[in-house]
């Protein structure tokens, strides 16, 4: 039997670290033995551009920076790449499926490289056709996507709803698939730390902290929270300077800095991180339910959950909503700084009292559900195996 080939086109620069990269593309995936992986990148300009093995998958970073002219220039350069890398993998006798994520121009690269027997799969882990920016770029992404709704065979989604979007943009892929941002299995701690007495309880956030995320609000919903007597402190990591210069101006933030109640942390190592989260008592994954984040599908809090900690989310969200309330790892609350100040007392009550109850679930829930193994079927169903 000789294995299919996976071959991706990232919307990433070299090293591409990622949750759905290093989970599914780099482990899951080809862990199964049944199809070989090839990732195509953007090259960095302090590394080199030769192919490298990322994980159990082949890294190469031979595509240009998705910037600028440089941008349309990778439409060529893409479409050379997949004629010949699908020549080489023809000579040998192997089927391969292209899969692209997210840039309409690999997208319309990959339509025009393809042959009958090549199924193109278009994967959106985020709709930036409707909400970039610049409206010329938006304008442009959305003309390509146009221009290639016939050639698309299969769809890769992060969420129902963004699955259902996608589905009317492409009425000719003939399948789709549900693929959440998961935590990879290594990210998972096994055993659990066990539950001791500590003041105060420690709640983490990671992620952007751009004006679309509204930290305002929750860092208001901290500040009632600790007038209200609440033992607890919050810790913001991953914040570009300048949002968080901008998020210090907010009424009482500098304060809270002051005792200790709030920090900010710079973004540091991916690796580094996960080995970090289980340190905290509560992970915050608190996003406005605006129509930019409805269809997410937030890394973050599968990263809560898989490291054993309680999750204080806003509703709104309909699959944040799900893993919720299916693993009762935590609290849903309204996106509003009373409902936060409320759900920040109830699990810094939890903590103290050593309950460990919340982390168990997390970690179960996790195990269950949350892990890119149960999700690899639905790719190879697409590339499928071939016979010698």
């Amino acid at each position: 039997m000789k294995r299919a080939v996976s071959l991706w086109l990232l919307d990433k620069v070299d090293p591409p670290t990622e949750s759905f990269i290093d989970g599914m593309l780099a482990e899951a995936l080809p862990k199964t033995g049944k199809t070989s992986v090839i990732l195509l990148v953007s090259r960095h300009p302090a590394r080199p551009n030769k192919p490298y093995r990322y994980g159990r998958a082949i890294c190469v970073p031979r595509l240009l920076a998705r910037r600028h002219v440089a941008r349309f220039l990778n439409f060529p350069l893409a479409w050379w790449l997949l004629v010949r890398l699908q020549r080489r993998i023809s000579r040998q006798g192997r089927r391969c499926a292209w899969f692209v994520r997210n840039e309409p121009v690999y997208l319309a690269a990959a339509v025009c490289a393809r042959r009958k027997d090549t199924p193109v799969i278009y994967q959106q882990s985020f709709p930036h056709d409707d909400f970039c920016r610049n409206p010329v770029k938006r304008g442009v992404a959305r003309r390509i996507l146009r221009g290639c709704r016939r050639g698309v065979d299969g769809l890769l989604a992060v969420s129902p709803l963004g699955l259902s979007r996608l589905s009317g943009q492409f009425p000719d892929a003939v399948k789709g698939a549900v693929i959440p941002l998961l935590a990879p299995r290594p990210a998972l701690p096994d055993p659990l730390p066990v539950p001791t007495r500590h003041s105060p309880c420690e709640c983490v956030y990671i992620g952007t902290h751009e004006p679309a995320r509204q930290l305002d609000v929750v860092l208001e919903g901290v500040r009632l929270a600790v007038a209200e007597g609440v033992d607890v402190r919050a810790t913001f990591i991953g914040g570009h300077p300048d949002d968080v210069t901008r998020l210090r101006g907010v009424p009482g933030v500098l304060s809270l800095e002051a005792q200790d109640r709030v920090r900010f942390v710079p973004p540091f190592p991916r690796a580094q991180l996960l080995e970090q989260l289980p340190g905290f008592d509560v992970g915050l994954s608190l996003i406005p339910p605006t129509d930019i984040f409805r269809e997410s599908s937030p890394t973050k809090l599968t990263e809560y959950i898989g490291a054993g900690l309680a999750v204080l989310a806003s509703s709104g969200i309909p699959l944040q909503e799900q893993f919720v309330t299916e693993s009762g790892a935590g609290e849903l609350v309204r996106f509003d700084p009373a409902a936060i100040a409320v759900g920040l007392g109830q699990l810094a009550t939890e903590a103290q009292r050593c309950h460990g109850s919340r982390r168990r679930a997390a970690r179960d829930y996790a195990l269950r559900q949350l892990t890119y193994d149960q999700h690899v079927d639905a790719l190879l169903d697409w590339v499928g195996d071939d016979q010698n």
